[in-house]
């Protein structure tokens, strides 16, 4: 970044878009306890096994479970594994899953619709492009998942948009769709342009 220009440039999170504090459950008490280690994991198990073969994703989940929970937490062991196995077998999340998808991409550059001289460096959940559309998924472990659109935080909304206004940009022939994935549900919610672009607005 150039900060000699006479447009000074800021590199931005794009979570950090919106002011604003997102309800977080802390992690005590036993109950609390399992769920933030249930978001986590799963979290963590939707990065490793798209990238394998789905005959052996099974396998290597239950070994990888086998490492992270004690014997005593046989019931949030069989938990975690149903959900991540629901979001993987999903018809509606076959195209962000499928071979040619990437985890833990990031994203960085500018769009039209970002506040003035703002250049986002962020990082998505998962990422698939094709030759006319990309698909973009952000896991949110931290919460109860909202029950609509209109529900969801603005510095959510506010953080996919600029993934949006960046990869619109990137891709302009491609149809880009966002959608966040609630991990204690599970819950997946796409987004609407209008309600990011509204958020964007907010944040210039």
């Amino acid at each position: 970044v150039d900060v000699r220009s006479s447009t000074q440039k800021r590199v931005r999170a794009p979570s950090k878009l919106l002011s604003g504090e997102t309800p977080v459950i802390p992690p005590f008490g036993k109950g609390h306890e399992n769920r933030f280690q249930r978001g986590r994991l799963i979290h963590a198990l939707l990065q490793i096994l798209p990238e394998l073969p789905k005959a052996q994703r099974e396998e290597r989940a239950v070994a990888y479970l086998s490492q992270c929970l004690r014997e005593d937490q046989g019931e949030l062991f069989e938990d975690i594994l149903e959900a991540t196995f629901k979001v993987l077998s999903a018809p509606e999340l076959e195209g962000v899953f499928a071979q040619g998808g990437r985890s833990e991409v990031p994203i960085i550059g500018s769009g039209p619709n970002l506040p003035p001289g703002v250049i986002i460096n962020g990082r998505v959940d998962r990422f698939h492009l094709t030759d006319s559309h990309v698909h973009i998924i952000d896991y949110k472990t931290d919460r109860p998942p909202p029950k609509t659109e209109s529900d969801v935080d603005l510095p959510y909304l506010a953080q996919m948009a600029a993934y949006y206004d960046v990869l619109k940009s990137t891709y302009p022939e491609h149809q880009i769709h966002c959608a966040l994935l609630w991990t204690d549900g599970p819950r997946f919610m796409r987004l609407s342009e209008s309600a990011m672009l509204a958020a964007l607005t907010k944040a210039r």
